[in-house]
């Protein structure tokens, strides 16, 4: 009993250490980054906002009424990457001031402020802006154009590093699965915007770093990358980081019985909430002591918003109907059809029972997500569908395996 209770007190240390750690880092990088002199970016982000203003807040890809860039937050990102205070630099950094002036658009606001030397008017304090660590010192080399062409460089590269790894440590079915998947999330409009793609790379490395060798998957990486969603997206369809990376480590797994499989389940789950909640709360503690500007009930009465559907009273049927329509739009309906009239075909050769309840309790999880987040999912559902996209992956995750002729035998259910 005594060996067990000293365990448990190491691992839990071990945690706390890891989440404490994090937190230490993250505050040091963005109070670094914010000691960059804003001269050091004027120029590029003058070129930004010129740029930016040719695109519009909320373009339409090739006229496409689903394929919507999300400009306006790019323009914010870049507005307060602009007014981090190198006089005041760890204040700056949690601070989140930026100049807003939506007439006639957003980004031509930030050029108004850049050209007359406008003092910033709004704070945005209840976000960590994680992206600012990478943000501000691309600026001092590239504008808004040159950070699209990094942003599809490292996007494209990794994507096709990750369908390489699933074929290689799985099959090629987890393969197939996982290009279905970001199908689903139209992949091709990702790196186009900052905010977009932000959550997209969390994603990215943690399923290399899972793939690249053997590992044993434990409920630690899922905290460590659900603060990191905390930190780096700004609700954009944070789940995905959960959803996908739970299926893949599920699939590198031997053991697929149904106990095993609903306890990682819980683990897994219970982990990633507590790094990404626990982070935001973090945040919003550290601000309103640091500010004494009420944060966090400013946070509180934003969740309640963000989750109540009073405002409009859409039925919460027609929000998941909505976001569903950005997936089976027009053309890409047929290409779903056929992936699932190929499962169907493979049907008598899937094997690997014990895997149902973790599939089916994964594949859940996104449109739980919009029920819970209803709101927010009916005000941004441009980008908020990915969350129900990235349902997809579990739900193929049966399709993965495969009977053979030696496990009919010995009732084998490994892959």
């Amino acid at each position: 009993m005594k060996k067990h209770m000293k365990q448990a007190l190491k691992e839990t240390f071990k945690y706390v250490a890891w989440f404490a750690g994090i937190l230490v880092g993250v505050i040091l990088l963005l109070t670094l980054v914010s000691a960059i002199p804003q001269s050091a970016i004027k120029n590029n982000v003058e070129k930004s906002a010129i740029y930016m203003q040719e695109i519009g807040d909320r373009p339409e890809i090739r006229d496409n009424e689903k394929w919507v860039l999300d400009i306006v937050t790019d323009v914010n990102m870049i507005n307060i990457a602009y007014y981090l205070n190198s006089y005041d630099a760890f204040r700056a950094g949690l601070w989140g001031k930026y100049y807003n002036n939506p007439a006639p658009c957003f980004a031509y606001a930030l050029h108004e402020a850049i050209t007359e030397g406008y003092a910033p008017n709004k704070i945005y304090p209840r976000y960590w802006h994680g992206y600012l660590v990478f943000l501000k010192p691309a600026l001092m080399i590239f504008s808004y154009g040159g950070l699209r062409i990094m942003m599809h460089i490292l996007f494209y590269a990794l994507f096709a590093t990750i369908l390489y790894l699933l074929y290689k440590r799985i099959n090629w079915k987890a393969s197939l699965a996982f290009f279905v998947t970001m199908t689903a999330s139209t992949f091709w409009l990702l790196p186009l915007n900052m905010q977009y793609v932000n959550v997209y790379f969390i994603l990215f490395f943690s399923l290399t770093w899972l793939l690249w060798k053997q590992r044993e998957v434990t409920p630690l990486p899922f905290m460590i990358i659900g603060m990191l969603t905390s930190f780096f997206d700004l609700l954009t369809a944070p789940g995905i980081t959960f959803v996908i990376f739970a299926t893949v480590a599920v699939a590198l797994q031997k053991e697929q019985s149904i106990w095993k499989q609903l306890l990682n389940f819980l683990m897994w789950g219970t982990a990633w909430s507590v790094g990404y909640l626990a982070f935001w709360a973090c945040k919003w503690i550290i601000a309103d002591h640091v500010f004494n500007n009420g944060t966090f009930q400013d946070a509180k009465g934003v969740i309640k918003y963000r989750t109540n559907m009073a405002h409009n009273q859409k039925p919460i049927i027609q929000v998941l109907k909505v976001n569903a329509g950005f997936i089976f739009y027009k053309w890409w309906t047929p290409i779903y059809a056929a992936v699932a009239i190929f499962m169907a075909a493979m049907w008598n050769r899937v094997k690997g029972i014990g895997v149902w309840p973790f599939a089916v309790l994964l594949t859940l999880v996104p449109p739980a997500w919009i029920i819970i987040t209803k709101s927010h999912a009916q005000i941004h559902d441009i980008f908020t569908y990915r969350t129900l996209a990235a349902g997809f992956m579990p739900f193929l995750l049966p399709f993965f395996y495969e009977k053979t002729s030696e496990d009919v035998i010995s009732g084998v259910t490994d892959h």
